[in-house]
């Protein structure tokens, strides 16, 4: 008698959904961080927060929220200037701290949705 063993390699297509899903999570958490961090950005006309992007690029798995105005740097780091309530400086930098947990488990459930296939 004699057995037969069917190895079937998947590492391929494990890796491309994992990269799939890492690229829909990247997306998700970045959109969130930016509508969580407008929310306590410093605001005069609105022309800050109406600068604010999510960029994401999915074949890099690279992100980044940005504010481009002229003034936004100097909004973000002087942490001497006074805000209206509920508004601050660092919005950003404090945003992501407050809730990286929050970031780091969509990831994690994304992927594992992702890795149990359909």
């Amino acid at each position: 008698m004699f057995a037969v063993q069917w190895v079937i390699d998947r590492r391929a297509e494990v890796a491309v959904r994992a990269h799939e899903a890492m690229g829909v999570a990247l997306e998700e958490v970045t959109e969130a961080c930016l509508h969580t961090a407008n929310q306590t950005c410093p605001i005069e006309t609105g022309t800050l927060i109406a600068s604010g992007q999510a960029v994401v690029d999915t074949l890099t798995l690279e992100a980044a929220v940005t504010y481009d105005t002229p003034y936004a740097i100097i909004q973000h780091e002087d942490t001497t200037f006074h805000h209206d309530p509920g508004r601050r400086a660092r919005w950003l930098a404090l945003t992501i701290e407050e809730n990286k947990h929050l970031y780091e488990a969509h990831f994690a459930a994304v992927a594992a949705a992702y890795l149990e296939g359909p």
